[in-house]
């Protein structure tokens, strides 16, 4: 929450009143930020009923300052629906269903966080412009990154996504639950210099270390996909783009 501080002028001048805003950690789960939050001390949900920490408006920055988020399993560990301009960074998200749901949060990032034991890491539907960085992302039981709808412009860079129970990414323009082939595609896909090892090794196992579909450009490059239960990179009605300095080995199929 923020603390709005008043110093009076005792002094009988005009104008001379002072605002400051503090910042202090006596959130509870499931609390609404409508204003930039920079966590103290860890936050523990695991016993709630509710979602981690809920996105109330535009342009909000939630800093965690390396401390952790812990869930009760179920919920979200931070979620925006119709909000923009969302950054969450330097977070540890574990024990939820999503670590970060999105859905139509467009122009945010998720920056240097570490996610473990989550049913998804990062699951975001028609977030356009989503920039996913330096994070790193674990023991997923489904994906460690899902991505669906409308995902133009989407930039996912040096991030560390290891032992998934299902896909170390999963980008698909038809929707979370449809397979191949609609009329929706995404435009501007990047993936670059990130390590996708170790996935699709639990109950969905034999699945992708990269999955993508309908999507009109793609740059993959530089990227480390390796001992994957499936295939390393399957990518399915993909217009055109570049195909560059991957190292892709060990994989099973």
């Amino acid at each position: 929450k923020l603390l709005t501080v008043y110093a009076a002028d005792f002094g009988g001048a005009s104008g001379n009143n002072a605002t400051q805003n503090v910042s202090f950690n006596n959130i509870t789960c499931g609390a609404t930020l409508m204003n930039n939050l920079t966590l103290t001390s860890n936050f523990d949900c695991s016993l709630g009923t509710s979602d981690g920490l809920v996105i109330g408006a535009n342009d909000i920055t939630l800093d965690c300052a390396g401390y952790s988020i812990i869930g009760p399993g179920d919920y979200d560990g931070i979620e925006a629906t119709d909000f923009s301009g969302v950054i969450v960074k330097n977070c540890n998200i574990s024990s939820f269903q999503n670590g970060v749901y999105f859905s139509n949060a467009d122009n945010s990032l998720i920056l240097n966080n570490i996610f473990t034991s989550n049913f998804e890491g990062i699951f975001s539907a028609n977030s356009l412009n989503l920039n996913i960085s330096y994070n790193q992302i674990s023991s997923s039981e489904r994906n460690n990154i899902g991505l669906f709808g409308e995902l133009n412009g989407t930039y996912i860079y040096e991030n560390n996504l290891t032992l998934s129970g299902n896909n170390g990414m999963r980008i698909n323009s038809c929707g979370e639950s449809s397979g191949t082939g609609c009329g929706t595609f995404s435009n501007g896909l990047s993936i670059i210099n990130n390590n996708v090892s170790g996935n699709g090794i639990g109950e969905y196992s034999g699945l992708y270390g990269v999955y993508a579909n309908n999507i009109i450009t793609t740059s993959i490059q530089d990227n480390i996909i390796n001992s994957n239960g499936g295939d390393g990179l399957y990518l399915y009605n993909v217009a055109t783009g570049s195909i560059l300095e991957n190292t892709v080995s060990s994989n099973m199929q």
